[in-house]
């Protein structure tokens, strides 16, 4: 994943430096969480812009989803970038690792 925005610098640690919105979205989602992520449009094939709370995320899809089509994603590591993965649900809500984005 990655995030563009004024003031970004890539840290283990909080900074002054650091873009408030990659701060927000590392304090408040852990690895390992499963967050929601709407497509918003492709830049290239496969490599979308999905947005997840109020970040704009670089992301790799397996598939070419539809904008607006909401994705299920797992935090993997959230230093030095944040690394999503996307999932999928069955129907009895247990999540399967699909794609790594």
């Amino acid at each position: 994943m990655r995030i563009f925005g004024p003031g970004y610098r890539q840290s283990q640690e909080d900074s002054p430096g650091e873009n408030p919105r990659v701060r927000r979205f590392r304090r408040k989602y852990s690895q390992g969480d499963v967050i929601e992520g709407t497509v918003l449009e492709y830049d290239s094939s496969q490599l979308a812009w999905v947005l997840v709370d109020d970040l704009r995320i670089l992301a790799w899809t397996r598939n070419n989803h539809f904008r607006g089509r909401l994705l299920h994603l797992q935090v993997e590591s959230m230093h030095p970038e944040i690394v999503l993965k996307e999932v999928e649900y069955d129907p009895e809500g247990k999540k399967r690792i699909s794609i790594m984005v």
